[in-house]
């Protein structure tokens, strides 16, 4: 009879251990996606920040180029023997550049801003109901006398 009773609080006491192991790591895991998901979003806010001066960047380059350009037709007479210089060459060369770096600079601030902003917003979003789901199966480990449940909720697909 005594075996029983000393067996019986042995698995209690072992009981409340695991629950404060899993407390103590659920608690770990709610502070690391917390900080993880805090530095997801710096890195998102980051991407937009940079998609938004790229974009601006790629006008102003564009711009110079239309600038140079207009001007350049506009003085052609001129500029007329321009060509049999090699300056004039380096010169065009500098202005295609630009214009070359002014429609990368868009595609850039495009991808920033489109797909790596979205994927970081949906990983984001992942981590948090991830995150969610943990506690909710914590709250529900807690209230149980045997640890079984916990693998059941866990592996139901739910997660």
């Amino acid at each position: 009879m005594s075996y029983k009773k000393n067996g019986s609080q042995d698995f209690q006491h072992q009981i409340k251990d695991i629950r404060g192991q899993l407390y103590d790591q659920v608690k770990c895991l709610e502070i690391r996606s917390e900080t993880q998901v805090s530095i997801l979003h710096e890195i998102n806010d980051f991407f937009k920040k940079r998609a938004e001066l790229d974009l601006e960047y790629a006008k102003q380059l564009d711009k110079l180029v239309k600038n140079t350009m207009l001007k350049h037709k506009n003085e052609k007479n001129r500029r007329a023997n321009w060509h049999l210089y090699s300056l004039c060459s380096l010169w065009q060369q500098l202005v295609d550049d630009t214009k070359d770096e002014a429609r990368q600079r868009g595609i850039t601030a495009e991808i920033y801003n489109s797909h790596v902003t979205t994927s970081i917003s949906a990983r984001c979003a992942l981590l948090q109901k991830l995150s969610k789901k943990v506690n909710t199966i914590n709250k529900a480990a807690a209230g149980t006398c045997v640890p079984i449940p916990l693998h059941f909720l866990f592996h139901s697909g739910s997660v």
